[in-house]
């Protein structure tokens, strides 16, 4: 991703897989494995592809800042209404409660 993310938006239109493979020369990997990740991430809408002759050209869905913010708010486990669903998840021990879920309630009975 940080090979997407470091392309110059607006000078080019994504990167072919060759150069994102030679962008990564260093780590030894092969061209089909490059090729692979890239498919797999197009597939889960991390990266947008477009057909270039014979080959693809690949884009970062998003910007690295709007998916590292989406990683935060991931690992936050903020539902879609801005609280956390842990307050509200039954069966979680009554503590240690994060201070979203306020005082605890009575205790629950067995």
């Amino acid at each position: 991703m940080d090979v997407l993310w470091d392309s110059v938006p607006g000078t080019s239109d994504g990167v072919t897989v060759r150069e994102v493979a030679d962008a990564l020369a260093g780590r030894e990997l092969a061209y089909t494995t490059v090729m692979t990740v890239l498919d797999r991430l197009a597939g889960k809408g991390m990266v947008q592809r477009e057909r270039e002759g014979r080959a693809w050209r690949y884009r970062a869905a998003a910007s690295r800042e709007a998916h590292i913010a989406q990683l935060m708010l991931d690992a936050l486990d903020l539902g879609a209404a801005g609280t956390r669903r842990w307050c509200a998840s039954p069966g979680r021990s009554p503590a240690p409660r994060p201070r979203c879920c306020g005082p605890p309630s009575a205790p629950r009975p067995g």
